[in-house]
């Protein structure tokens, strides 16, 4: 392989070693014995989890957001968490779970940044997505 073909399966490897830190099972152990090592990794490797985002599959580009939520949590700029999950979610190929849990995190990056109204909307769309309902309108 070589070229332009090349570069986008060497993009995804990327996005897939980097998406795996943000596995549930994964983020899970930052905050038990050894969850040292863990965060050290991702605070380390905040720029390839955001590069992550760009370059992978949907299942990946969601990994790697979850991950670099984790650090920009800790370390700020939340309005670039919330940034991030945004461009996560314009993937069309993300589980509905996938989906709703990178819309609380994109709420919670709003709420933290001020921008109170837009993440209650996008918890509340998040909520009935996960519940499966039609989110009301105001004309009901």
């Amino acid at each position: 392989l070589s070229g332009e073909e090349a570069a986008t399966l060497t993009a995804h490897r990327h996005a897939d070693y980097f998406g795996a830190m943000g596995h549930r099972s994964k983020l899970a152990t930052l905050d038990k014995h050894g969850g040292s090592l863990m965060w050290k990794t991702l605070l380390r490797n905040l720029d390839n989890l955001v590069a992550g985002t760009r370059w992978g599959t949907a299942r990946a580009a969601a990994g790697c957001c979850m991950a670099a939520l984790k650090v920009l949590e800790m370390k700020g700029p939340m309005s670039l968490g919330a940034d991030l999950a945004g461009e996560v979610l314009k993937n069309d190929g993300l589980s509905t779970t996938m989906r709703t849990r990178l819309m609380v995190q994109q709420g919670v990056c709003l709420r933290i940044s001020g921008r109170m109204a837009e993440a209650r909307d996008i918890c509340t769309d998040a909520l009935f997505r996960q519940s499966g309902s039609n989110k009301p309108t105001n004309e009901t």
